[in-house]
């Protein structure tokens, strides 16, 4: 059974306060070491989304993005983090000598998931934590985790227009009868610029998968329910690129999710074009 579905639409211990930021922990006391998850043969991996919840003053968020750059080093391909700056998020998101990364979709996130510090990160949109010498854990519980779906996506990208189309396929592994909805987000990597690490701005900190758009909707777009093993939905979605996003350096974020509970049951990453620096921590450990 294949279901056409297209449509077009123009992430020990201490803890921050909403507007304040944890003190400095020592490099030796950021990351508990745990065994690493072993998954039944024959089964379908889940992808680990983190939604990043970050800001250009946020005197602790680069050791947060370090922690995140430790996750995707040890489980390559495995772990997407999006970075989400929202407008909401008080001195931790205000831009720095007009260096803005706040947009509305990481607002639309702020507002759902409602996080009592930064950095703090969200894992498959359940597990929220701003103790990031604690993530490392958090996302290894996440990744004996089986999926119920695959999804392939890729982009097409005219360079004159700068405009966008990414095509999915969501291909399901297991009978599933709740709401789900699919998302498709836009982020770009390796953007040089100011940050705030404990009490210094840095000038040449390198920022990567920064959240700049949702090409559906603040929540996606619903998929049609209920779904057997071995459905197959394809779908689509469209943006033109800001001109101040370097196209090389993007990347596009499909994943699907319960519509009502917000959990995300799988997630894909797609380059825009070639292959985009910067992203899983491969280039840099910073945000």
């Amino acid at each position: 059974m294949k279901i056409k579905f297209n449509y077009l639409l123009l992430l020990p211990v201490a803890s921050c306060l909403a507007f304040a930021s944890c003190d400095n922990i020592d490099i030796n006391d950021r990351y508990i070491p745990v065994e690493k998850p072993v998954l039944p043969p024959h089964s379908v991996a889940k992808t680990l989304l983190i939604q990043e919840f970050t800001g250009n003053r946020c005197v602790n968020c680069p050791q947060g993005a370090a922690a995140i750059h430790q996750i995707q080093e040890e489980y390559p391909g495995m772990v997407i983090a999006v970075g989400m700056h929202p407008e909401g998020g008080g001195p931790n998101t205000q831009p720095i000598r007009g260096q803005d990364f706040r947009c509305e979709e990481a607002q639309v996130m702020y507002d759902f998931y409602k996080p009592d510090g930064f950095p703090c990160a969200v894992f498959n949109g359940t597990t929220s934590s701003t103790a990031y010498t604690s993530w490392y854990s958090e996302a290894t519980a996440m990744l004996s985790q089986e999926a119920n779906m695959t999804i392939d996506a890729a982009c097409q990208y005219d360079e004159s227009s700068r405009g966008l189309t990414v095509n999915y396929s969501i291909g399901f592994t297991n009978d599933i009868d709740m709401q789900m909805s699919v998302m498709v987000w836009i982020m770009e990597n390796n953007i040089i610029g100011f940050q705030t690490d404990g009490g210094t701005i840095l000038s040449d900190y390198v920022h990567n998968h920064v959240l700049r758009a949702s090409l559906n909707g603040d929540w996606g777009q619903q998929l049609p329910s209920p779904q057997a093993n071995g459905n197959v939905v394809e779908g689509s979605a469209s943006i033109t690129l800001d001109e101040s996003w370097v196209a090389d350096n993007c990347q596009v974020v499909v994943y699907v999710f319960q519509t009502q509970s917000r959990a995300v049951e799988q997630a894909a990453l797609a380059d825009v074009m070639g292959s985009a620096e910067g992203e899983g921590g491969q280039d840099s450990p910073q945000e």
